[in-house]
C-alpha cells in the first residue's frame, strides 16, 4: 500500500475525512496541485523531508493562491526543523531552507549514523534510522506549535524553529527566528529569479551608503536551485581591499577573496557557496555592455551558472552568466 493511502486509512480511523494522492508531486502543475487542496485550507504541512518536494512546492503557484507551507523534518535524530512561510508565501519554503542552512552549526549536521538502507528517497539511499520514540519527541513539540498557530492565528512573518536534543538524550531546546520577506528580482526576461534575503539587502544598502558617489559592489553567497529556478542569496561578502571604485566603473579585487569564499563554504557545510557578484549604478540603468562582457567571462570561468546583480536608485536588476 502506498504511504499516502496508509496515512488516509489512519486518519479515517480517527473519524476524520481524508483523500490520498499517491502520484509523484515532483512535476505537478500548480493548477493540478490546487485541486488537491481544500479551498479554505490555511496551510499545507509537508513532512516528506524531501528536498525535491520542497523545491517543487517553492515554485508552484495557482489561483486561488496556494496556502502557506509548513515544513517539518529531522536531521540525524538530534535536530528538528519546523518552518512556516510568510504571508503571500514570502519568504517561501526555498528561502527558509537557505536560512536554515545558514543557521545550522557543525555539531547540528555531524553524524555517524548515516548508512545505506533500502528505504527513503531512491534505492539504498543514505538515511538516518532512528526509533519511533525519538521521532515522537520532536513530532509532539512540532504538533503543539502547529496547533497553536492554527488556533491563535498564523504569524505575519515566516518563522524558523530549530529544536536540538540535549546531551541527556531527553531534553529539547528550541531556537525561534522570524524571517522577514525577501526581495525578488527577475533575471533579464527569463523565469529565473534572484531571491535576496533581508540580511543581504541590508548589507548591500549599507555598502551603497558608504560609497554614495562611486560604484561599489561585492560577492553574492547562498545557493542555487534549478528546480525552483532561483538564486537564493543569503549573505554578501564585502569587496576585497584592492577593488577599484569610480563613478563609472567598479572592478572587484581579488586579494584574499578565494580564502574568504572557501572559509564561508566550509562554515556552512558546503550547503551555501558563491553565486556571483553585485555592483551598484549611480543612475537607474541596467546591465551595461561592460557588465555583460564581464558576465560572459564569469560564465566561462565557472562550472555552474553565475548571477550578476545590479543595485540602482530605482531598485535591482539582474543578469546571468551560463557555464
Amino acid at each position: 500500500m502506498p504511504k499516502a493511502d496508509a496515512l488516509q486509512v489512519a486518519i479515517c480511523g480517527f473519524g476524520q475525512h481524508a483523500r490520498a494522492h499517491s502520484d509523484d508531486l515532483v512535476g505537478i502543475s500548480g493548477k493540478e496541485f490546487r485541486r488537491l487542496i481544500p479551498i479554505d485550507a490555511p496551510a499545507l504541512v509537508n513532512t516528506t523531508a524531501s528536498i525535491a518536494v520542497a523545491e517543487t512546492l517553492a515554485i508552484l503557484s495557482a489561483e486561488p493562491p496556494l496556502p502557506r507551507v509548513i515544513d517539518a523534518s529531522l536531521i540525524n535524530g538530534k535536530v528538528g526543523i519546523l518552518t512556516i512561510e510568510g504571508e503571500a508565501r514570502n519568504p517561501n519554503i526555498g528561502d527558509i531552507y537557505t536560512e536554515t542552512y545558514a543557521r545550522l552549526t557543525s555539531e547540528d549536521v555531524e553524524s555517524s549514523d548515516a548508512r545505506s538502507i533500502a528505504v527513503g528517497q531512491g534505492c539504498s539511499s543514505l538515511t538516518m534510522p532512528m526509533s519511533d520514540a525519538r521521532i515522537s519527541m520532536f513530532a509532539a513539540a512540532m504538533s503543539e506549535q502547529i496547533a497553536h498557530w492554527t488556533i491563535n492565528g498564523y504569524p505575519q512573518d515566516a518563522r524558523l524553529l530549530i529544536g536540538r536534543l540535549a546531551a541527556d538524550g531527553i531534553s529539547l531546546t528550541w531556537e525561534h527566528a522570524a524571517i522577514p520577506p525577501v526581495h525578488v528580482v527577475r533575471i533579464d526576461k527569463t523565469d529565473v529569479r534572484v531571491r535576496l534575503s533581508a540580511r543581504a539587502h541590508t548589507q548591500i544598502q549599507a555598502d551603497v551608503s558608504r560609497w554614495p558617489d562611486v560604484e561599489t559592489g561585492g560577492v553574492l553567497l547562498g545557493r542555487q536551485s534549478e528546480t525552483s529556478k532561483a538564486f537564493y542569496v543569503s549573505h554578501v561578502l564585502e569587496a576585497p581591499p584592492d577593488s577599484v571604485r569610480t563613478a563609472g566603473l567598479f572592478e572587484l579585487g581579488t586579494k584574499g577573496l578565494r580564502a574568504q569564499i572557501k572559509d564561508y563554504i566550509a562554515a556552512h557545510h558546503e550547503t551555501l557557496y558563491c553565486l556571483g557578484t553585485w555592483h551598484s549604478h549611480l543612475a537607474p540603468q541596467g546591465a551595461s555592455s561592460t557588465d555583460r562582457n564581464t558576465a560572459k567571462i564569469l560564465g566561462l570561468s565557472r562550472a555552474i551558472p553565475s548571477v550578476m546583480l545590479i543595485r540602482t536608485p530605482a531598485g535591482y536588476q539582474a543578469t546571468t552568466a551560463a557555464a
